[in-house]
């Protein structure tokens, strides 16, 4: 046997010297490694993008549509306008229901 041929072996049994990761560092790396798959990939952008602009829809309902859609409190067959962006119904509501 050849010098070399016995020293690869003695390297590969030897553990590495340093001291062992800690758990924390541990999970910010995977947290790293999933952060780095999903930037990758233009799919799973919009797909967080599509899931984070849904959640900010159910955390402020009252800001974005702040009337009750069955309230018949506007007047009847209104246009489009920077208020009531679909307009109003021909009895006076929100929602696109008559």
């Amino acid at each position: 046997m050849s010098a070399s041929s016995v020293g690869a072996t003695d390297q590969l049994a030897t553990p590495p010297a340093g001291r062992a990761p800690l758990v924390a560092e541990a999970r910010q790396g995977r947290l790293g490694d999933l952060w780095r798959a999903v930037s990758r990939s233009k799919k799973a952008v919009v797909g967080v993008l599509l899931l984070l602009f849904f959640t900010v829809l159910a955390a402020f309902p009252g800001q974005i549509a702040p009337y009750n859609p069955n309230a018949k409190i506007f007047p009847p067959a209104l246009g489009p306008s920077s208020k009531h962006w679909l307009g109003t119904t021909t009895v006076g509501r929100t929602s696109s229901r008559s």
